[in-house]
C-alpha cells in the first residue's frame, strides 16, 4: 500500500532523515520508534505532504506523491492525526466532526454520512456526550478521542497516529489503544509514531527503529520486542527477560 524509499529531508540546510525506507501493507499496523529527534514526526509529515523530500520517493497504492499537496494526499486516503492534539477548540465537537468529514462529504450519502457519525460516537461515547461543547473545553484524553474521530470521519485508508498517548493519564492511555485494537480489528491500516515504545511495539505488527535520521532496526515487533538493542535502549529493560 505504502512505499517510502531513500528519502531525505531538511530543514535550513541540516538533514533530519537520511536515506529512509520502509512499507506499509493493507491491513497492517506498522510502528515507528526512537528517542526525540530521530525523525519520527518529519518522517509521518513526509507522507502525508507537510514535508517534501530533498530526495527518494513516496508511493501510495502505486501513485507517487511525494510532490502532492496535503488535502490531495487527504482525498486519496492517508489522513493524519498530528501530535498535540489538532482540534478547532472555539468550535463545538460535532461542528468539528463535520469538518473532519469535509474531504468526503461530497462523495458519500447522507446515510453513509449519519452511519459514519454513529460509528464514531460506539467508539467516543466521550465525544457523544458532548457535541455541543466547545472542544477547547475537553479534556486532554477526550481532545485525543476527538482528534481520532475527525480522521475517520474522512474515511481513512491508512491512518497517520504520531504520539497518541502524549500528556495523556496511563487510564487514558489504555482508553485510546483499546479504541485502537477496535479498528485494527476491522483491517483499518495504520502507521504509529509513539514515543512509548512498549506499547507501540505490543500494538503492532511490524516496527522500524529510528534513530539520527536512519533506520537502524526492523522487523516483527514481537522480535523487536525481543531484542536487547531495543530492550536496553528503548525499553529502559536491559538484562530482564519478559
Amino acid at each position: 500500500m505504502l512505499e517510502v524509499r531513500n528519502i531525505e529531508t531538511a530543514y535550513d540546510q541540516v538533514k533530519i532523515l537520511k536515506g529512509v525506507s520502509l512499507s506499509v501493507r493493507k491491513g497492517e499496523v506498522v510502528t515507528l520508534i526512537g528517542n526525540n529527534g530521530a525523525g519520527k514526526t518529519t518522517l509521518i509529515n513526509a507522507i502525508s505532504g507537510l514535508v517534501k523530500p530533498k530526495a527518494g520517493t513516496i508511493e501510495f497504492e502505486g501513485k507517487s506523491i511525494a510532490k502532492m499537496g496535503p488535502h490531495r494526499i487527504t482525498r486519496m486516503g492517508i489522513v493524519q492525526v498530528p501530535e498535540g492534539r489538532p482540534i478547532f477548540g472555539n468550535y463545538t465537537v460535532l461542528q468539528n466532526l463535520r469538518m473532519g468529514s469535509y474531504p468526503v462529504y461530497r462523495k458519500i450519502s447522507k446515510d453513509e454520512l449519519k452511519n459514519d457519525f454513529e460509528f464514531v460516537y460506539s467508539l467516543f461515547p466521550e465525544v457523544r456526550d458532548r457535541l455541543d461543547q466547545k472542544a477547547g473545553s475537553l479534556s486532554g484524553g477526550q481532545q485525543q478521542m476527538l482528534a481520532i474521530g475527525m480522521a475517520l470521519m474522512s474515511h481513512p485508508t491508512l491512518l497517520l497516529l504520531d504520539e497518541p498517548s502524549l500528556g495523556l493519564a496511563p487510564i487514558l492511555v489504555d482508553r485510546i489503544f483499546e479504541t485502537l485494537e477496535v479498528l485494527k480489528k476491522k483491517g483499518l491500516t495504520i502507521l504509529l509514531v509513539e514515543q512509548n515504545a512498549n506499547l507501540a511495539l505490543s500494538f503492532g505488527d511490524r516496527g522500524y527503529v529510528l534513530d539520527l535520521g536512519r533506520v537502524v532496526m526492523e522487523g516483527e515487533c514481537g522480535e523487536l520486542k525481543g531484542s536487547e538493542r531495543v530492550r536496553e535502549a528503548y525499553l529502559g529493560m536491559a538484562g530482564k527477560k519478559s
